[in-house]
């Protein structure tokens, strides 16, 4: 399994760009997808689930990345999965789950992208951006 990461702060998009990704992958024909299982606050976005690729290749999802306790979890319930990808988001104040990832999967970390000036057009960008670098990782 490979690990992608969408690193940053609380409340920076993280889990919007990662919903971005699943919405783009599902959009395909003939790529399925377990029911997204909402996690946390409903209002957050955050969820997990696994999608199908056409080619059969699975990637799960855990986008719940302000607790990291949780992340660690999630990285080894989809390792025994054998899932082929997961995709995380992650707070960049967590540390532990990192070294956890570092030292037993192949990963990719992204850093979520700012925009310089904050509003809605721009933040969108942005999110769309980060969405563009993570599909390309598939």
């Amino acid at each position: 399994m490979r690990v992608i990461i969408l690193r940053g702060k609380s409340d920076c998009g993280k889990s919007t760009t990662l919903n971005l990704v699943y919405d783009e992958l599902v959009s395909h024909p003939g790529v399925s997808a377990s029911p997204k299982i909402i996690l946390g606050n409903p209002s957050q976005r955050d969820f997990e689930c696994i999608v199908t690729l056409k080619d059969t290749r699975e990637i799960a999802f855990f986008t719940m990345g302000d607790y990291k306790n949780n992340i660690i979890d999630a990285v080894k319930k989809y390792g025994q999965q054998n899932v082929e990808i997961l995709i995380i988001a992650s707070n960049d104040e967590f540390q532990n789950h990192l070294d956890f990832i570092c030292s037993n999967y192949p990963f990719n970390i992204i850093n979520k992208s700012i925009p310089i000036l904050l509003n809605s057009s721009t933040i969108t960008v942005e999110n769309f951006k980060d969405c563009g670098t993570i599909l390309s990782l598939i």
